[in-house]
């Protein structure tokens, strides 16, 4: 994959030099298009606790809210799905069951 090569090559230029934000920030977006969204908020989360002033932080703070925000429709529409789902059962149920009747 792509990224997982992009991440590569993030950490090789990490090693030499650590405090490169762009580097971390590039990072954190293949992690994110991967759908590792753990690692990525923990990235964006470093670079805007550790290079406040970078240009870097904010938009690691933009990117954060964002995927914060997706993480909640998320939650919210696997929660609808599934209350849809048993709904859907309940009614199928009492149908078959008043056909038995």
């Amino acid at each position: 994959m792509i990224f997982a090569g992009a991440i590569g090559y993030y950490d090789a230029a990490l090693r030499i030099s650590p405090d490169y934000v762009e580097a971390k920030y590039k990072k954190a977006l293949a992690y994110k298009t991967m759908g590792d969204v753990d690692t990525a908020n923990n990235l964006f989360t470093e670079i805007i606790t550790n290079y406040p002033d970078d240009r870097f932080a904010n938009e690691s703070k933009e990117r954060k809210r964002l995927l914060m925000n997706n993480i909640s429709s998320a939650k919210y529409f696997s929660l609808s799905g599934i209350i849809f789902l048993i709904v859907g059962i309940y009614v199928i149920v009492n149908f078959v069951y008043s056909e038995v009747q």
